[in-house]
């Protein structure tokens, strides 16, 4: 697995792209609203946008309504990085792996609309945090340019 982007809460996402680009951010997607419902009647209720600088991508990361998956989160936490995203090849064998090796599942893998559809799982581990996988299945071991879907 490689690094995909750092996932970046915040209670403002035009006011947070603005101090962002001030230090050289450039906006890689308009902001793309994730309110579909799962198959479970679940939503992740946020709006986001994916900003690059230098190779590294931040998704910019903000609540709808207090019924989000990270209002609770930002509310108690405040804003700032919350999760490192990691690409893999294969999200049920990278899952296999780190359940095997103590990490939890947050919430099982299912279709992100930031990624074309493409499945994303959230796991949590004691003194490492959370972090997000997502499937991109055109890896082939060469570092690949970063390409948002759904944007």
């Amino acid at each position: 697995m490689k690094v995909d982007h750092i996932g970046y809460l915040t209670k403002d996402l035009d006011a947070c792209a603005q101090a962002l680009a001030q230090l050289g951010f450039k906006r890689l997607t308009p902001d793309i609203r994730d309110d579909v419902p799962d198959g479970r009647g679940r939503s992740r209720n946020v709006q986001l946008c994916f900003m690059e600088n230098g190779g590294t991508v931040v998704e910019l990361v903000s609540p709808l309504g207090e019924d989000s998956d990270v209002y609770n989160r930002l509310k108690t936490n405040g804003e700032g990085p919350y999760h490192i995203c990691f690409a893999a090849e294969d999200l049920a064998k990278a899952l296999e792996t780190l359940k095997a090796q103590s990490w939890r599942v947050l919430r099982r893998p299912e279709p992100a609309v930031a990624f074309g559809g493409a499945p994303v799982a959230f796991l949590v581990k004691k003194g490492a945090g959370m972090v997000e996988i997502v499937e991109r299945r055109e890896m082939s071991g060469e570092e690949t340019d970063y390409v948002p879907q759904g944007g």
